[in-house]
């Protein structure tokens, strides 16, 4: 064997060791059939990519202060920050 039909076999190993394989069982997708059929595409690459946007679009995970952060102050008619409001507090040492 030479050296490049060895380059190739390990280069075939190493993709087949870090792909993901994912069996997907679904009743009929007549939505599935006709994006296939109008674009050309195998309703594996249709799925795969879908699932790729979908991921895509998940936030990053980060702390809860991160993440509970957007919901800072957004209620109306209470007070920006609880945190240091008296009344609030007042429970909490002298």
């Amino acid at each position: 064997m030479d050296r490049g039909n060895v380059r190739r076999c390990k280069t075939a190993e190493r993709a087949l060791r870090e792909a993901f394989r994912l069996t997907v069982v679904s009743p009929p997708a007549p939505l599935l059939e006709s994006v296939a059929r109008a674009t050309g595409q195998s309703r594996n690459a249709i799925v795969r990519e879908a699932v790729e946007r979908h991921l895509k679009r998940q936030p990053a995970a980060g702390t809860f202060g991160e993440i509970a952060g957007r919901f800072r102050g957004c209620v109306k008619g209470t007070p920006k920050d609880l945190s240091s409001h008296p009344r609030y507090l007042e429970r909490f040492g002298p």
